[in-house]
């Protein structure tokens, strides 16, 4: 009889680390590409906010190349069929580090979703959030283009930006950093609006078009230039 205890305490004992293994192997993979990314194993993370507040972490979510995780992100946005099977409300896009553009002045291809004339295109009916965490978005031209700004908020578009700097577009038409299209919405959180040029039109930092908002919360916008007439 005494035997027959002790083997159920042993099966029982057995049972409940096996249980505790398994949760905690579990939780391990549910994380797998926090744990990386906070490491700063690669350049953006991109996840989902749902309704309740608690986070979504898609199947790859660390990005070792910008373009690459930035053009995910927008895909996942205007998947409205992967949003609502999981519960998504926004996309989330946080940074480790800065964003610089190419020589040429090219975050991405215009081929890509989430670009367009090489800038950082949030397209129409999308819900995203760039935490910066004290990064930077830089696309440092050198010379003056026609849509040269740095992001383009299309409308209907609602972009929350946190905490960093948005610096060096140079643009013949809108904005010279952030061109915020009519029905857009954009709120900047603590962010350095910067060393932005726009001629012809306006905007030399930021352009916000009839229709669209914009909500600032600390940060500046400062050091931006805008001239009236196109010049050499």
């Amino acid at each position: 009889m005494k035997s027959t205890i002790e083997d159920q305490k042993g099966r029982y004992l057995f049972m409940k680390r096996f249980l505790v293994l398994l949760m905690a192997l579990c939780m391990l993979a549910s994380v797998l590409c926090v744990t990386a990314t906070a490491a700063e194993t690669y350049v953006m993370r991109v996840t989902g906010l749902r309704e309740d507040d608690t986070v979504y972490y898609p199947e790859n979510c660390g990005y070792k190349d910008f373009a690459e995780g930035w053009d995910a992100a927008v895909n996942y946005a205007l998947n409205e069929e992967w949003m609502d099977a999981n519960d998504v409300v926004r996309i989330v896009v946080d940074f480790f580090f800065d964003w610089k553009a190419n020589d040429d002045g090219e975050f991405g291809k215009s081929s890509l979703t989430g670009f367009q004339y090489s800038t950082i295109y949030v397209p129409g009916d999308t819900r995203i959030t760039i935490n910066l965490n004290g990064h930077t978005i830089n696309r440092d031209l050198k010379v003056k283009e026609y849509d040269g700004e740095v992001i383009y908020v299309s409308g209907d578009a609602d972009l929350i930006i946190n905490g960093g700097t948005i610096k060096g577009g140079w643009s013949r038409n809108g904005a010279g950093g952030i061109h915020v299209k009519g029905g857009a919405n954009l709120t900047l959180n603590n962010v350095t609006v910067t060393e932005n040029k726009a001629e012809i039109d306006d905007g030399g930092g930021i352009a916000v078009y009839s229709g669209a908002s914009l909500t600032v919360n600390g940060g500046s916008i400062s050091n931006n230039e805008f001239r009236g007439a196109l010049s050499d």
